[in-house]
């Protein structure tokens, strides 16, 4: 008897979230939610007809299987008699980060067949929705210049980096940056990052001691980084390394996207986490 009841209630979230309209209604409940801020955000019936032009009846009965579904709650409005309104349960909340998650994989169908997120810890790979609305960019030139637009008009006070490809008009950059707005910076750089001479030579000039003693620096070093990360106040960059293990040149790009955000610097925290201290040592000679 317990198993039929599980198969039932199972088969009415799935019958709740097949129907196209209904994760619009889905999603238009969580997007008001999230604007507002407040946990209990509760929106009214009309104001779901009207953007999403739909009539009372055939919003009723769409409606109808989302309460079935155990997706929403629906409620009298107590200012207005006449009136009610509907608010996601908390199925239907997890429902929708869920369903963001597989509406990303499905829009990068091509691309995740050749790149691959089995690097990442599965906490992560369950909130993969947080990029659904990120812009993708393949051109290696305007992904520079996304990380310089980064580093120089959405950071405030510090910026966060993970790289295992050493480029030196970025790494110029980015000690420009920090000197010249007087902000905070850290890094995970990968130990089997590849260093070119003039890096290397850039590097040494650079004398990361000091900023270090003046608090202006952290550095980590991990063995495989398998991520280029770049994160500033207000937005944030990621590529994915290939199959192989090789840097991607994709990036998934967004600014003022707080989940995005929030996804990147929990992730960036965790390898911190698990990265070793710096070492010199580790550092090519150069010439």
């Amino acid at each position: 008897m317990q198993s039929v009841y599980k198969s039932q209630s199972k088969d009415e979230i799935i019958s709740g979230i097949t129907n196209k309209t209904r994760r619009k209604i889905l999603y238009l409940l969580y997007q008001n939610k999230i604007e507002s801020k407040d946990r209990s955000y509760i929106t009214n019936i009309s104001e779901i007809t009207k953007k999403l032009e739909m009539s009372d009846q055939a919003l009723q009965k769409h409606l109808s299987v989302l309460l079935d579904s155990d997706l929403i709650n629906k409620k009298q409005n107590k200012d207005k008699k006449n009136s009610k309104t509907i608010q996601l349960t908390n199925i239907g909340q997890a429902i929708i980060q869920q369903l963001n998650g597989i509406e990303f994989l499905e829009k990068n169908k091509a691309y995740f067949k050749t790149h691959t997120l089995s690097f990442l810890p599965e906490s992560f790979v369950a909130r993969i929705g947080a990029l659904k609305k990120c812009k993708k960019n393949s051109s290696v030139p305007q992904n520079i210049e996304f990380t310089k637009n980064i580093l120089e008009n959405h950071t405030k006070t510090s910026y966060k980096i993970i790289f295992d490809q050493a480029i030196v008009d970025l790494y110029k950059f980015g000690i420009s940056t920090i000197k010249k707005n007087n902000i905070k910076a850290s890094y995970i750089m990968s130990k089997d990052v590849d260093m070119p001479k003039e890096f290397i030579a850039v590097y040494k000039k650079t004398d990361e001691s000091k900023m270090i003693r003046d608090g202006q620096l952290q550095r980590k070093m991990i063995n495989r980084a398998n991520i280029i990360l770049c994160i500033g106040n207000t937005a944030s960059m990621v590529m994915f390394p290939t199959n192989d293990g090789r840097s991607g040149m994709t990036a998934f790009y967004d600014e003022n996207n707080d989940e995005f955000q929030s996804w990147c610097n929990d992730l960036y925290d965790n390898m911190w986490g698990r990265s070793n201290i710096f070492m010199e040592l580790n550092i090519p000679k150069g010439m």
